[in-house]
């Protein structure tokens, strides 16, 4: 996982060939983007997701995980308060693998809990599992997905 504000964003581009192109897109998303609910940036290989209102609370906790692409969840506006743990740490599982979505659900608690604030960005890999929307705050996010 990889917490940091969206100004040190090139930091991170070697660490995947299209993370230049999904951080210059963050970089430039504006509130009336959030009229979208998706925006296909490289078709299926880079594609975001936008999300705005209430997070849903910690008493609703479902920790989740992804084989095919990397998360980068950038917070637009507000906060999110995310929960991580890793993959190797997860024993209780509560769906299986969802080829067709990319999604396995764990009911595992976190072991970490961090608040991601305004114009910053959290990577979750594939060994990553993590817990978006457990604050109650309002936030306008777009998850960036990018392919393997």
């Amino acid at each position: 996982m990889i917490l940091d504000h969206i100004d040190n964003a090139a930091f991170y581009f070697a660490q995947h060939p299209m993370f230049e192109k999904a951080f210059a897109f963050l970089k430039q998303v504006k509130e009336s983007d959030f009229d979208n609910t998706k925006l296909e940036l490289g078709g299926d290989r880079l594609f975001a997701l936008f999300f705005k209102g209430d997070g849903k609370g910690a008493e609703h906790i479902v920790m989740e995980s992804h084989r095919k692409y990397i998360d980068i969840q950038f917070v637009f506006k507000g906060e999110d308060l995310m929960g991580h743990r890793a993959l190797s740490q997860c024993h209780e599982v509560n769906k299986e693998y969802v080829v067709a979505d990319d999604y396995m659900l764990f009911n595992d608690q976190p072991s970490a809990q961090v608040l991601v604030r305004e114009k910053y960005f959290a990577v979750f890999y594939s060994a990553d599992v993590h817990a978006p929307l457990i604050g109650t705050k309002e936030m306008y996010k777009v998850v960036v997905k990018v392919a393997l």
